[in-house]
């Protein structure tokens, strides 16, 4: 995990997540990839199955490129 409930964000101008896979997120509101804070991120050649949310783009996100 990048960030964990109750630990410090990470914060970052450039992500990148790649050849990864994601499964059994599928707990009401969970996501496999939450998006915040930053400008811009990749998200390349991932797998997601049986996941609630796969990927999550919350606020503070006004700038951000994909």
């Amino acid at each position: 995990m990048i960030n964990g409930y109750g630990k410090d964000e990470l914060e970052n101008s450039q992500i990148v997540i790649e050849n990864c896979e994601f499964e059994g997120i599928n707990k009401k509101g969970a996501c496999a990839i939450r998006v915040q804070k930053t400008d811009g991120i990749t998200i390349q050649n991932c797998l997601f199955t049986d996941c609630y949310i796969g990927v999550g783009f919350w606020r503070r996100n006004a700038n951000i490129k994909i």
